[in-house]
């Protein structure tokens, strides 16, 4: 079942508020980003309990995902996916960093946006949805995350 951006934007607001609130010691003491998404995932699978929630997946299909990156073909991983294994239903994948030394303007927050472009638009994975989302550590951990969505390879 798929929904539309804006129930999407809810759905995962509500888990973000959840994460952020019960999970806010991962923020204050800089966890690693890897337990962040780890952490976020187990706040989304209730939210999207009809899909595979998924950390760090690299599978398409038995294949190693590829994507064209500056020319080269690289092997790629995503930080979340929601999507149904073993198929080509990829329904949202999403990116994470922490703050800082990350911003929007960082390079490899750059490499990430430009990689929910290519998630979202290319024929093969052509996820519905892509997600950037930036969660503040030390001592910004109460802020919000800055949340970047994409759709068909364009910020919506």
């Amino acid at each position: 079942m798929y929904h539309n951006l804006e129930e999407i934007k809810d759905k995962i607001d509500s888990a973000i508020n959840s994460f952020l609130t019960n999970e806010k010691d991962l923020f204050e003491i800089d966890s690693n980003e890897r337990t962040i998404s780890q952490n976020f995932s187990t706040y989304l699978k209730p939210i999207f309990s009809e899909w595979d929630v998924d950390c760090d997946y690299n599978r398409d299909m038995k294949n190693t995902k590829k994507l064209e990156i500056k020319g080269e073909i690289k092997s790629i991983y995503t930080d979340i996916s929601i999507h149904h294994r073993e198929s080509q239903e990829n329904y949202i994948v999403i990116e994470i960093k922490k703050s800082p030394p990350h911003s929007i303007s960082n390079k490899k927050v750059k490499a990430n946006l430009k990689r929910l472009q290519k998630m979202t638009s290319d024929d093969k994975y052509h996820y519905k949805y892509g997600l950037f989302a930036l969660f503040y550590v030390k001592e910004k951990s109460g802020k919000n995350p800055i949340l970047i969505y994409y759709q068909n390879g364009k910020e919506v």
